[in-house]
């Protein structure tokens, strides 16, 4: 095989650029979207470059270049013809219009939890800059618009019915909301969060003829166990009216801080949360995963490391595709 340079070829004349609507040699509006993937493609491969696969940065300089590609995306989005405005529904869409606006859009948030997940793990241990909680912020509402997207295209049965599509998105928004849960940010309200869980959790069993969804499924399911324990657990720690807070309100003071450990100051219920865990663990799940889970005090950094391998994309797909096994080993690193 040849450089990869050598195959390039240009992009498609369209009509609906200006000035090439009597072009005999310009394609129709429907090619548009051709152009449009190839400029996201390459912000997506410039953000895999510099946030996954470049020598190690700070995390303020990471922040920079992060908050640099998101312009660039929703510069991206603004460019876009009128008749793919992912911001746009319309009634009158033609089927290859409407399905190519989900594509985009699917894509387009995809992309924003590309660029914004790897400060989901910061956060959850940083006091030290605001930016952490803005690039939350974007994550979260990217994979909650994302999940909410996928399912209303399958309520109605109008969706793209490529598997791999299907999997891969629900797979990671999920997998974000359940990480996000399980770090007890006190400014997110958990019950939210968990019903857009089950909301991909009913996108994979649609898909239950197909392996990769079952394991998708397995594994959400499992998971969900542990988020929904740990949210019952931290109810059982602090005061009923303070369990209800706001959805994502003014960046709190302590991102790693959820509301029990906020709260829950006196020795004697500190010493509790890592008591009577037996009871709440789900049959056939280590203890050790659960205690690490639950006990913010004695294992932060075993705690961190299993949080970030919620949305850690190499585990997740290990899993789906048949060699991550049926257990949370994964999750713990081994």
């Amino acid at each position: 095989m040849k450089d990869l340079q050598y195959y390039q070829v240009p992009l498609p004349t369209l009509k609906a650029t200006s000035g090439n609507l009597l072009d005999p040699d310009a394609e129709d509006d429907h090619v548009a979207m051709i152009p449009a993937m190839v400029a996201l493609a390459q912000i997506m491969s410039e953000a895999s470059h510099l946030l996954y696969h470049s020598p190690k940065r700070s995390m303020s300089e990471m922040s920079q270049i992060a908050m640099s590609l998101d312009h660039k995306l929703l510069a991206w989005k603004a460019t876009l013809p009128h008749f793919l405005n992912i911001d746009a529904a319309s009634l009158n869409d033609t089927e290859w219009a409407f399905k190519q606006k989900l594509v985009l859009r699917l894509r387009f948030y995809n992309t924003r939890i590309l660029i914004h997940r790897p400060f989901l793990a910061a956060s959850a241990s940083s006091t030290e800059s605001s930016n952490l909680f803005q690039h939350l912020h974007t994550c979260l509402d990217a994979a909650r618009t994302s999940i909410q997207m996928q399912y209303e295209s399958f309520l109605h049965r109008i969706y793209i019915r490529t598997w791999w599509y299907n999997t891969t998105y629900a797979l990671y928004g999920a997998m974000i909301l359940l990480h996000l849960v399980l770090s007890g940010f006190p400014s997110i309200r958990d019950e939210d969060l968990l019903v857009d869980v089950e909301k991909s959790l009913d996108i994979f069993e649609s898909m239950n003829n197909i392996v990769v969804a079952r394991r998708c499924a397995e594994m959400i399911r499992e998971v969900l166990e542990v988020a929904r324990a740990c949210v019952a657990r931290r109810r059982s720690l602090i005061p009923s009216a303070a369990a209800h807070t706001s959805t994502l309100a003014p960046p709190p003071t302590h991102f790693g801080i959820d509301a029990a450990t906020a709260t829950a100051t006196d020795p004697t219920a500190v010493q509790n949360r890592g008591d009577n865990l037996t009871g709440m663990v789900p049959p056939g799940t280590d203890s050790d995963f659960f205690f690490s889970l639950f006990n913010q005090d004695s294992q932060p950094d075993t705690r961190a490391e299993i949080l970030a391998n919620l949305v850690d994309p190499t585990i997740l797909e290990d899993f789906a595709f048949g060699s991550g096994g049926g257990d949370f080993s994964f999750f713990l690193g081994s």
